[in-house]
């Protein structure tokens, strides 16, 4: 048996629920918007709960997920905004897209071993989010996963992860430090964007593809080896990091994206390694500080590269 599709949808008055043990499936929309619902028990015979099922429950603050439970749909509890305590059973294998997002009282959340899938911006503005253990079953953060979790200081990235979504920690104003482990060799784009608190990210070697904006704004960024195997400087990627002073570029680049490094004024010093054919418009655009930088003689150049530099830049040739 189940629970069928917009069952108590909007049923504003709706307090608590008891789901009889005989039930097997919530499904989409089931209390969609029942803004009175203060707790639910959700029993282990469920298997599935469907898209949407509590979305919009905006009273809702306790939530017991119990053992058996299989899946949780898109949006499930998305804008749930007075839930604050989450236990995931073990039995959970997926959680669909946008299940707890909005969700702003969530603090903390051991994504626990037996999920192999979670999906896009899973987290996504859960603005208390302090505290989160990944699965170990995982390989990839999906997109915008914790995007604007703005109260995340650190997170640990297990080894078992080789790939870093679009955006996934973008608007993580607080977070101060990251390591990347070196199983990662995908970062995608805007994945770091507006994290304006950050200071230091350690990218290992391993990774060999970096999306366009990646670490634009992060204007704390003070300093960063990009990996050896990295090909291109993507568009936009030191984009306003304003206190960047030094960036290494490996000798395995071969092009520099339109406004990589635009708007990084304190950085003083490039080497732009001899392997580079292009260097994109607005490359350097308004790094007011450069005043050396070392390029190929045979690298094409585009318009207002280096339009905005000091005005003592020197540009040596090799």
């Amino acid at each position: 048996a189940e629970i069928g599709a917009g069952a108590f949808a909007g049923c504003e008055s709706l307090v608590s629920i008891t789901i009889s043990e005989n039930m097997t499936k919530i499904s989409e929309g089931a209390f969609n918007g029942c803004v009175s619902l203060e707790s639910a028990v959700v029993p282990g015979t469920i298997k599935e709960i469907g898209k949407d099922a509590f979305k919009g429950c905006t009273n809702l603050k306790q939530l017991t997920l119990n053992e058996g439970i299989l899946t949780i749909g898109d949006n499930a509890f998305a804008s749930c905004v007075k839930l604050s305590t989450v236990t995931l059973p073990n039995s959970l294998t997926k959680i669909n897209k946008g299940a707890f997002s909005k969700c702003g009282k969530i603090n903390n959340i051991v994504l626990t071993d037996g999920l192999t899938y979670i999906g896009e911006g899973v987290f996504e503005e859960c603005e208390g989010l302090d505290s989160v253990s990944i699965s170990k079953n995982i390989t990839k953060l999906e997109d915008n996963m914790f995007y604007g979790c703005t109260a995340l200081i650190n997170i640990d990235i297990p080894s078992n992860i080789t790939e870093i979504g679009e955006s996934v920690f973008a608007k993580c104003k607080n977070m101060k430090k990251l390591s990347i482990p070196n199983s990662v060799t995908k970062i995608g784009e805007s994945a770091f964007q507006d994290c304006t608190n950050i200071t230091e990210i350690s990218i290992p070697s391993s990774v060999t593809s970096i999306g366009k904006n990646a670490f634009s704004r992060c204007i704390y960024l003070k300093s960063m080896v990009l990996p050896i195997g990295l090909t291109k400087i993507e568009r936009g990627l030191f984009d306003d990091c304003m206190y960047l002073t030094s960036v290494v570029i490996p000798e395995t680049v071969t092009s520099i994206g339109d406004g990589a490094f635009w708007g990084c004024k304190s950085i003083e010093k490039i080497n732009v390694p001899a392997n580079v054919t292009t260097i994109g418009k607005e490359a350097f655009k308004d790094c007011v500080n450069l005043k050396d930088l070392k390029l190929p003689s045979a690298a094409t150049i585009g318009n207002e590269a280096f339009s905005g530099c000091n005005k003592d830049l020197i540009i040596e040739k090799y």
